[in-house]
């Protein structure tokens, strides 16, 4: 919730907020993005903070979600906790970019709707 006062404090209105909670599964967090591309936002940011979810099973949904779902707003992805690193990696060697610290990945968000 505290990302919402950041993102507010920012000057970004956020449309909504989703938790996968904690433990997520890689299906899980598809059907949590399928929802939300389905929503039609200006972008998305995903933002995990992962100490019972694995960075990593939530790289992976990603990377299987922006497959399946051509036609998908732009993404922001911050990655922070549990196997974090593995997580990034398989997000870069899919070409996508993520960032650990938050504020860096709500600066790339302001940048990618125009803020």
């Amino acid at each position: 919730m505290a990302l919402l006062d950041v993102l507010s404090e920012l000057g970004l209105k956020p449309a909504n907020f989703l938790d996968v909670g904690g433990g997520a599964s890689k299906e899980r967090v598809y059907s949590a993005l399928e929802l939300l591309f389905k929503m039609n936002p200006k972008a998305v940011l995903v933002n995990i903070y992962g100490g019972i979810t694995r960075c990593d099973v939530v790289a992976e949904a990603i990377i299987q979600a922006l497959e399946d779902f051509k036609d998908n707003p732009p993404m922001v992805i911050r990655l922070t906790g549990t196997n974090d690193k593995e997580g990034i990696a398989l997000l870069n060697d899919a070409g996508i970019t993520a960032f650990q610290n938050v504020i860096d990945a709500i600066q790339k968000v302001k940048e990618v709707i125009g803020g």
